[in-house]
């Protein structure tokens, strides 16, 4: 998970971390729905492309995964 933009009272930056147990516990039962994901992007940093997007040097088909009902 992305935390460069949270609040912190850490002082060491690098090895910042996110721990998200809490809310697993408060909604992993919780069903989202699903949403399919064509591909991975290797994208650069501080590189953008005309839309704003980070840009993607390489992309990665996944395999399409049949819709259950």
């Amino acid at each position: 998970m992305n935390v460069r933009h949270r609040k912190s009272k850490k002082s060491n930056r690098r090895n910042d971390s996110f721990d998200a147990r809490a809310i697993f516990r408060q909604y992993g039962e919780q069903d989202w729905g699903e949403y399919p994901v064509p591909a991975v992007h290797l994208s650069q940093r501080f590189k953008f492309d005309e839309g704003g997007y980070y840009h993607c040097c390489c992309s990665i088909p996944l395999p399409e995964v049949a819709q259950s009902e």
